[in-house]
Parts: structure tokens; C-alpha cells; sequence
């Protein structure tokens, strides 16, 4: 009798596990679909996520993927970062964004700048932006300028260029 007993004790304890989960996915369900809500939302009203942008002037145009991380912090490479022989040579860029008002926004970041021949450090790079999302949050356009403090080819005063941007989706 007494192993009837602890059957009937593991049968209670298993049944009572099980609905104890399916309580668990019934209540965390429609939680999950309002997270998802949520992020569709603040994607309309804010750059966080990861994009890929295209940053033209007159004498130059390069891809720039860049990832805006919810708390205001940001890092960006750019597809010219590691081309020798360009005086461009430099690390991914890292920096922060605030809002600016409505879908506007700027950042600043940083980035190294490297000698070309050698790879030595050669001063760093000042990036700046300011971009305007589009009403469905997906493109953004706007106005740059980047420029070069220290090292053997500084250029210290901001070169400005025009900016656009994709938002990347799953």
C-alpha cells in the first residue's frame, strides 16, 4: 500500500507541474505579442536598431552599418575603414545620440585613425550627424561631417556630407 501511495504522490506533483506551465504560457503569451508591439512602436520614434547608411559628398561616397543601441550609445564601421593606401585607415566609430525633437536626432562618436603604411596610431577621428526618420521609421536622411585631430594628416576643420539610411530588419 505504501507504493500506492507514492504513485499516487508523484502522479499529484507531475499533474501539478504541468498545469503550472500551462498557466505559465497562458499568461506569458499575450505578454510576449505586447513586447513585440512595443518594439514595432519604438521603432517608429527612435534609431535604435542596425542600419545601413550611405555617406556621400562631392569627392567621396562609402556604406557605413551602423547599430544605435537603446540607452543612447552607438558604434559604426564603415566600408573604407580598412583600405590601405587611402589615409582613411581607421576603427569601427563609437559614440553616443540623443534626441533631438520629433523623428530628429544627432550623434558625435569617435573613431582611431591609423597610418596607412605603418598602422600606428595617427590621431582620431570626430563624426557627427544629424538625421530625420522617415514617418514609418524604416529610412532616415540627413547631414554629416567628420574630421581628423592629430597625427600626420590632420584635418581640423569638419568636412560636411549628406547622409541616408536603411533600417536592417529580420
Amino acid at each position: 500500500m505504501g507504493s500506492q501511495l507514492v504513485g499516487r504522490r508523484e502522479v499529484l506533483k507531475t499533474a501539478g507541474a504541468v498545469g503550472a506551465a500551462g498557466l505559465l504560457a497562458v499568461v506569458t503569451g499575450p505578454q510576449v505579442a505586447a513586447a513585440d508591439e512595443r518594439e514595432d512602436e519604438r521603432d517608429l520614434r527612435s534609431p535604435a536598431g542596425t542600419w545601413f547608411e550611405t555617406d556621400e559628398s562631392a569627392t567621396f561616397k562609402f556604406g557605413v552599418l551602423v547599430t544605435f543601441d537603446v540607452g543612447g550609445g552607438l558604434v559604426a564601421t564603415a566600408d573604407i575603414d580598412s583600405i590601405k593606401n587611402s589615409n582613411l585607415l581607421g576603427s569601427p566609430t563609437h559614440g553616443a545620440w540623443v534626441k533631438t525633437g520629433g523623428r530628429s536626432y544627432r550623434w558625435f562618436g569617435k573613431a582611431f585613425s591609423f597610418n596607412d603604411t605603418t598602422g600606428a596610431l595617427d590621431g582620431t577621428y570626430e563624426i557627427k550627424e544629424t538625421l530625420t526618420l522617415n514617418e514609418r521609421g524604416d529610412r532616415f536622411e540627413g547631414q554629416g561631417a567628420f574630421r581628423i585631430v592629430g597625427g600626420s594628416h590632420p584635418i581640423p576643420n569638419f568636412i560636411p556630407y549628406t547622409t541616408k539610411g536603411e533600417r536592417i530588419k529580420a
